[in-house]
């Protein structure tokens, strides 16, 4: 249903046998790494129902026009990146456990440092950032670029990011 109609997630909800739509947000999240909704709106949109003028910093615009995208933490002052699934592990060549044990800082290109230093401490502070373009140097040593936005609604803090050429 949520793939193919525009109906209410609560309606979904209801429909699936779910008696609170809250318990069945978090089961479907936990299943699919994706908030209903954002499934949702992503097929839709793959559609064509989904008008394409949405505020670019709404998670779903963000969701929609990203490549990987996942939650993240902030845990002793460092960022701790979390979800995607396995596109985002093999694009930079860590396993999950790698991604989780590692702050983000640990995975910059060391000639962005500085940018993504700055963009962290943006972060802590409570600050939403978008379009940052940093180097990522993946295990095997190879470097690769991202355009990174990281968004908070509510206690949640979510991360964006797209592909972008490295110059070599």
């Amino acid at each position: 249903m949520l793939s193919a109609t525009k109906v209410s997630v609560k309606k979904v909800s209801a429909a699936c046998g779910f008696e609170s739509v809250h318990y069945f947000h978090r089961a479907f999240k936990k299943r699919m790494n994706i908030t209903p909704k954002h499934f949702q709106n992503h097929m839709l949109s793959m559609k064509g129902s989904i008008p394409s003028q949405e505020k670019n910093s709404s998670l779903d615009a963000l969701s929609l026009s990203s490549d990987f995208s996942g939650t993240m933490e902030i845990l002793n002052g460092e960022l701790v990146f979390h979800g995607s699934g396995t596109a985002w592990n093999n694009f930079i060549g860590y396993d999950v456990k790698e991604l989780r044990d590692k702050p983000f800082i640990n995975f910059i290109s060391p000639e962005d440092l500085d940018v993504a230093t700055e963009t962290i401490n943006h972060i802590i502070q409570g600050n939403n950032v978008f379009d940052v373009d940093v180097s990522l140097t993946c295990k095997s040593g190879d470097t690769v670029g991202i355009q990174f936005s990281a968004v908070s609604k509510g206690d949640t803090w979510f991360w964006f990011a797209k592909k972008q050429l490295v110059d070599a």
